[in-house]
Parts: C-alpha cells; sequence; structure tokens
C-alpha cells in the first residue's frame, strides 16, 4: 500500500527534524562543556623588576652600561636605555636611573641577567660615582648590589677591573 503525505505533512515532519537535530547539537554542546578537562594551560612568565640608579659625579664619568641574557624564552622591556633589544638593552650616555623587566618564561630554569658596566674619569678633581642596583625578584626578594668608581689621575695607568665590574644574577 503507498501511502500520500501532503505538502504539509510533510513540511511538519521536516520542521520537526530540524527541531530534533537543534537539540542534539545543543546536547551535545552541554555535555561537552561540562567536561573534567582542564582549560588550557596558559603560562605566565617569571617577572623580575630592576633598577640601577647612579649618584655622585656620573655626569663626569664616560662609559657604559648594558645588560644580557642568554636564555632563550626570555626577553626584556625598558624605555630607560639608548638602545633595546630583546636579549640585550645598553646605553653610553650614563643617566640618573635606568629601570626594566626581566620576563623568563623557563620556570625550570633560573637564566641569569648579566650587567656590566664601565665607568671611567681621568681629572685633576677626585670624582666618585656610586652605581646601586636594586631587584625585586618575582617571589618578593629585594636583591640590592653596589659599586663605586672613582676618578684616576692624568698620568696613571688604571686596569679595566678598576673601572668596570660584570654581575650575574
Amino acid at each position: 500500500m503507498v501511502t500520500f503525505f501532503s505538502m504539509r505533512q510533510i513540511a511538519s515532519l521536516h520542521i520537526n527534524m530540524k527541531a530534533a537535530a537543534l537539540y542534539f547539537m545543543c546536547f551535545a554542546m552541554l555535555l561537552s562543556s561540562c567536561s573534567e578537562k582542564d582549560d588550557p594551560m596558559v603560562i605566565v612568565p617569571v617577572e623580575d623588576t630592576y633598577a640601577i640608579i647612579l649618584t655622585g659625579d656620573y655626569d663626569k664619568f664616560k662609559g657604559s652600561i648594558s645588560v644580557s641574557t642568554t636564555g632563550p624564552n626570555c626577553y626584556f622591556e625598558s624605555s630607560s636605555f639608548e638602545d633595546t633589544g630583546s636579549k640585550n638593552l645598553s646605553d653610553s650616555r650614563f643617566n640618573d636611573i635606568y629601570e626594566f623587566t626581566f620576563f623568563n618564561y623557563d620556570k625550570t630554569s633560573d637564566y641569569p641577567v648579566r650587567i656590566h658596566c664601565s665607568a671611567l674619569c681621568i681629572s685633576d678633581n677626585d670624582y666618585s660615582m656610586q652605581c646601586s642596583i636594586y631587584v625585586m625578584k618575582m617571589d618578593g626578594r629585594v636583591l640590592n648590589y653596589e659599586k663605586e668608581f672613582v676618578s684616576f689621575r692624568p698620568g696613571s695607568k688604571p686596569t679595566s677591573q678598576e673601572y668596570t665590574f660584570t654581575l650575574e644574577i
């Protein structure tokens, strides 16, 4: 026996099938959103803040300050330095303050930050420059390093160890 359906019955059947498909998709989305899977892991870097403060007669000294790292997943951010890069910061003129942030995305390795300063002054007068380095570690520790540079008399032959220092933190 062949049954003929009217257009109204076919339209009604089509609408019911669409509603069933929509209901099934909503139910599947609801089930997937209630899964016990963890959210995607967001990697937050270790973020340490540094300040290098120069006091005294820093305008009488010639030299440079540079900061670098070798960490593959590390970078610097700063607007205080003359030359900035993701792995290196440098300045050949002495300002009273330098600030920068060190970001390390590799929590399993503690890559060092290398700070290098050369400051030389040849003068008949006695000049000195104090270099203070402050580090605010992400864990709340504050580290402080100090170095004093003094002027040399004309004709003296200072060695590089007397007017430079390199610090690895």
